[in-house]
């Protein structure tokens, strides 16, 4: 140990400031870079570990000449864990290369050293990781001190001894001491760099977040402020906040007006803050929960202002306190209060509707009565009557047979005359009566037009000529030789027609003119027109001119007497033989009555009698029951309307399927008409129903009625138990059979087969008037006329539907909406419309198709549209012709 002289241990200590130097350079070299460090800069630390290495052997301690021992071993073990694998890698080198240059007996043991200090580097990293500790530079340390001075090996046998016995504790004790005290060092210091990052770190993070909140309340701040909900915050009902719209509500200036209140107690009735104190308590009792109610509060000036509010439980400053955030609702409060009073008003008005209604129907039920009963009378006295007066005309016959004076025989002329007088009125009486009773009945037979009308006209002639006036007769047109039709009737008709113009004429003549129009079986109208050059009829009272037991005038009355039955006759005979009768003209220079009346193609022989209850409808024909089932309101009024003024038929009209099953059982009826498609319940669910009830409705007729063309469908209708299926638009002939032929099979088992009858209508022209010149001839053309003008209207809401199912790509709802259509425009003879609906409604890609042609589709609505304008302004202007044909009678 005598090498280790003063001089030595300054050198010592110089090295080992040399080393911490080198220490506080690495740290301040590291803290230029982020963790790991680039390529370049652990080899720029490597070389500062190398110099400062080079550095402490300058000044060694020298044991022998050749032999250095220093602390190079420490920077080379350190400066794998603190400076990476390229440091340690230019440390070493930087080392080994001084140490070769030096020379003598110790430089291959030197550069050996230098290798083992870089292993040992290695090996404890691997063993203890990066991530160095004080206790991982212990071994650090150890290891490097134990094994470092093995490389005195490979000096002489001689040399080794002596420089072993004399450096190898000094070495061993500078090599793990330096590690530790350079180590810790580093430690510390990396540490410390490593608390500085976190904290810069953490301040910046704090600095963001300080940022962020003021952000937070400042967005806050302008939501609430700027809020049209009121909100405030108060802790026992002292007000902590609330924005400018509270106050606003509330009716103060601001909401520092609202902040210097003791209590927001103030904003609620006496009778409510006893309950709005326990509602607060119990919130405060459950801090996470909230409140909604509606309550009414008071304004400043007292006025009362009814608001929606939330109470939840916030915390406020670090105290639990109540956020309320109001909605005025005043407004929506007032009109549901307006609202409930309507609706009340409303419930009394229905019950006042209901029993005006029971009273009007049992009103309207006596009258019927009275009137049925009038009917009853007035035929029972005049049957009564006749009997008696048929016994004095017969002894008014034989007393003018027997020999009489010439006084008594005018008398006996004058007492039959009265008695013939008598006859004809309670013939007319009696006429009514039957016609009302619906017991009239028509003898239909062959007979000459020409033959009638001169029979009737000799009638007159005697009246004709008392009176100093002319009677006369044209026809227009030769008549055939035979018609058939009620030759008694149209006789009665006309006969009261020129009794009337003889009476009410003082001077001039009466004219009757006689036409045929020709139809193309045979038959034609007769056209029966009485002119007069008599007293005239007032323009106020041509409405009432056909109402029974009527006169213009009580003076007429008196001066030329009448019961005023003879036109209320007349009118009831013309329409019970399909005809009709108007005043075609009336003024100062007379008056011109025209009566049209249907006459048919003649049989040659024979005869029939017909009752006619109502025109157009045989005998066969009436009296039978038919429930008529559809969803749309106009193709019931249609069908229905055909049925009951062509056939007669007794119809009961339902909406839905359910509705017809009910209908079905509760009542009798001999056919049922049943629409498909319908909401709630369909015609084929409704058929199965009723087929599936027991006897007799089991066997109950039913008709199908479709705008589907598609044979399938129709064979799953049949399926379903209709026994006939009609496709819309309906054929009246077609229906009134199919009702009458399986009519007569009501109590039979029902055959599961039937007959479709196709549309004819298929055509593409846009519009066939024929179908409505069908409806007029059932319905009229009044009637006709007003469902056309509604058809537009009637077929909106399916247009509308349409559109929303193509919207929501619901394709069942586009197929329903098109069925419905087609049913509702067939009707009226929209042929193009409705074979494009039903087109559209088959089609097997549904949707994509009707999207493709919605433009061709809107076109053609359009046009229909425009063709049913053109039919209503043309049949219009007839209607005014024949009006104007009329008027030179009253203006």
């Amino acid at each position: 140990m005598t090498f280790l002289s003063d001089w030595a241990v300054i050198d010592l200590i110089q090295n080992g400031c040399v080393y911490t130097l080198a220490v506080l350079g690495c740290c301040a070299l590291r803290q230029r870079f982020a963790h790991p460090m680039p390529v370049w800069a652990e080899c720029l630390l490597g070389a500062m570990f190398g110099l400062v290495t080079i550095i402490g052997m300058l000044t060694p301690l020298r044991p022998m000449d050749g032999v250095l021992i220093d602390g190079r071993a420490i920077m080379i073990v350190l400066s794998l864990p603190f400076g990476g694998a390229w440091a340690c890698a230019v440390t070493t080198a930087f080392a080994a290369v001084y140490r070769w240059h030096v020379g003598g007996i110790g430089a291959t043991a030197g550069v050996v050293q230098i290798g083992l200090a870089a292993a040992c580097g290695v090996a404890a990293t691997w063993l203890t990781g990066r991530n160095l500790s004080f206790r991982h530079l212990v071994a650090h340390g150890l290891l490097a001190g134990i094994v470092t001075p093995l490389s005195g090996l490979l000096i002489s046998t001689d040399s080794f001894g002596f420089i072993y016995r004399s450096a190898a504790l000094p070495l061993f004790l500078i090599d793990f001491f330096g590690i530790l005290l350079i180590g810790s060092l580093l430690i510390l210091e990396n540490r410390r760099h490593d608390l500085e990052r976190a904290l810069l770190g953490s301040y910046d993070k704090l600095a963001r977040s300080s940022a962020c909140i003021h952000e937070s309340e400042a967005r806050f701040r302008d939501l609430i402020e700027g809020s049209i909900q009121g909100v405030c915050v108060h802790s026992g009902f002292t007000p902590l906040f609330a924005n400018d719209a509270f106050a606003r509500m509330f009716g103060y200036s601001s909401r520092a007006e609202i902040l210097a209140l003791g209590s927001t107690l103030v904003m609620i009735g006496e009778n409510e803050r006893e309950p709005a104190i326990e509602r607060y308590r119990s919130l405060m009792k459950a801090p996470s929960g909230s409140a909604i109610e509606r309550i009414c509060k008071r304004r400043k000036d007292g006025s009362p202002v009814w608001v929606d509010v939330i109470h939840r439980v916030v915390d406020w400053q670090g105290k639990p306190a109540i956020q309320g955030t109001y909605v005025d609702v005043s407004d929506q409060v007032a009109l549901e209060q307006e609202l409930r009073a309507k609706a009340d008003a409303m419930s009394i008005l229905v019950d006042d509707i209901g029993v005006a209604h029971t009273e009007a129907e049992a009103a309207r039920r006596r009258a019927e009565e009275a009137s049925a009963a009038k009917s009853r009378f007035l035929a029972i006295m005049s049957h009564e009557l006749r009997t008696p007066l048929a016994g004095v005309m017969g002894m008014v016959d034989l007393l003018m047979d027997s020999r009489v004076s010439a006084e008594q025989r005018a008398m006996l002329r004058t007492l039959k005359g009265s008695a013939v007088e008598l006859v004809h009125q309670l013939d007319n009486v009696f006429d009514l009566a039957r016609i009302d009773a619906n017991e009239l009945t028509l003898e239909i037979n062959d007979f000459s037009l020409r033959d009638a009308t001169l029979d009737t006209l000799r009638l007159h002639k005697a009246a004709a000529a008392e009176k100093g006036l002319g009677l006369s007769v044209s026809f227009a047109s030769s008549p055939p030789e035979r018609l058939r039709g009620d030759a008694a009737r149209l006789q009665q008709v006309l006969s009261n027609l020129i009794g009337n113009a003889v009476k009410y004429t003082t001077s001039g003549a009466v004219a009757v003119s006689v036409d045929l129009e020709r139809s193309r079986d045979g038959g034609g109208v007769a056209v029966l027109e009485v002119s007069d050059s008599g007293i005239g009829i007032p323009a106020d009272q041509h409405a009432n001119l056909f109402v029974p037991f009527h006169q213009v005038d009580l003076s007429t009355t008196r001066r030329f007497g009448g019961t005023g039955l003879g036109l209320a006759i007349c009118k009831r005979l013309v329409e019970a033989m399909h005809g009709s009768i108007a005043l075609l003209r009336s003024d100062e220079t007379g008056s011109t009555f025209q009566a049209r009346i249907p006459l048919l193609e003649p049989l040659g022989s024979g005869g029939c009698t017909v009752r006619a209850v109502s025109p157009h409808v045989p005998e066969e024909r009436r009296n039978l029951r038919v429930l008529l089932a559809d969803d749309n309101d106009l193709n019931r009024m249609v069908i229905g309307s055909v049925l009951r003024s062509r056939f007669g038929f007794r119809v009961t009209s339902v909406t839905n399927g359910e509705e017809a099953v009910e209908a079905a059982s509760s009542d009798d009826f001999d056919v049922v008409v049943m629409d498909m498609q319908m909401p709630v319940m369909d015609g084929c669910e409704a058929t199965r129903r009723i087929r599936s009830s027991s006897a007799p409705l089991c066997s109950l007729p039913i008709i199908a009625l479709t705008a589907d063309t598609v044979p399938d469908h129709h064979d799953g209708y049949l399926m379903a138990g209709a026994q006939e299926v009609l496709t819309k638009p309906v054929d009246w002939s077609d229906l009134g059979s199919a009702i009458r032929r399986h009519a007569e099979r009501h109590h039979e088992t029902v055959p599961m087969r039937s007959v479709i009858v196709a549309s004819r209508t298929m055509e593409r022209a846009v519009f066939d008037d024929a179908y409505l010149d069908n409806l007029i001839e059932g319905v009229g053309l009044d009637l006709t006329q007003a469902m056309v003008k509604d058809l537009p209207a009637s077929m909106r809401p399916y247009l509308v539907s349409i559109r929303s199912a193509l919207e929501a790509g619901s394709e069942a709802d586009a197929r329903r909406a098109l069925h419905a259509l087609a049913g509702l425009v067939g009707t009226f003879g929209t042929v193009r419309l409705h074979a494009l609906c039903v087109e559209l409604e088959n089609e097997p890609d549904g949707l994509r198709s009707l999207q493709q042609r919605m433009p061709e589709f809107l076109e053609i609505c359009e046009a229909t549209q425009h063709a049913l304008a053109n039919w209503v302004a043309v049949h219009k202007t007839d209607w005014e012709l024949e009006a104007h044909n009329a008027e030179p009678a009253y203006s």
